[in-house]
């Protein structure tokens, strides 16, 4: 029986062809994932710019300390100086703010006090208000207080400084809860109005 020449390259060709296609095919399928990955890449990179671009941001800014006379609730009793911190709100990003409240406090001591953690935070002074971006008028929350007559003489005399330390926590238009730490010392006088200084240690003022 007369053997087909042409017959046996077409059977060695079709295989060939075959393996061709799969690798093609397979080629086009690595080549359009990894295009849709960069798309991803690029959509979720677009999505951060846009929150980054548009989310509020609160801050602080003229929180100042009205500390007054000593008060003495019992003859013989040490005296006490009552204090007042305000520390107005402001809005500094592009969208409003659900602002919800802070973990705030006061210590009379030599060094800055260390940072406050997520697992630490406490909404000690609650607050529903809505915080429109860049209004005049910021929320003026207030942190009363006390200080015993050795700590106001160490703070006034420049041995010790108040530090008023803590964090914001709000809600912006993305429904991301968000956090401004804050912290700041006074050393100084009695009186009213008495500006706070922000403490410039790095992390000490920031955003998340």
């Amino acid at each position: 029986m007369p053997i087909d020449v042409n017959r046996d390259r077409l059977d060695y060709i079709n295989p060939i062809l075959t393996f061709l296609l799969v690798l093609v095919g397979i080629a086009y399928t690595v080549v359009s994932r990894c295009q849709l990955r960069a798309i991803g890449r690029q959509t979720s990179t677009a999505e951060r710019e846009l929150v980054i671009a548009n989310r509020a941001y609160l801050y602080l800014s003229g929180v100042h300390i009205s500390l007054y006379e000593p008060q003495i609730e019992v003859a013989g009793d040490e005296p006490v100086y009552n204090y007042v911190i305000t520390y107005p709100i402001y809005n500094g990003g592009q969208t409003p703010a659900l602002y919800i409240g802070a973990f705030a406090r006061a210590i009379v001591d030599y060094k800055v006090p260390q940072e406050v953690s997520h697992s630490a935070l406490a909404l000690d002074r609650t607050q529903n208000a809505v915080v429109p971006p860049r209004a005049v008028e910021p929320l003026n929350p207030h942190y009363p207080s006390f200080l015993s007559e050795k700590e106001f003489f160490d703070m006034r005399n420049g041995k010790r400084r108040l530090f008023f330390y803590g964090v914001l926590t709000y809600f912006d238009v993305f429904h991301e809860e968000r956090h401004t730490w804050f912290a700041l010392s006074y050393s100084g006088p009695l009186g009213s109005n008495m500006p706070m200084a922000f403490i410039t240690t790095f992390g000490s003022n920031r955003f998340d």
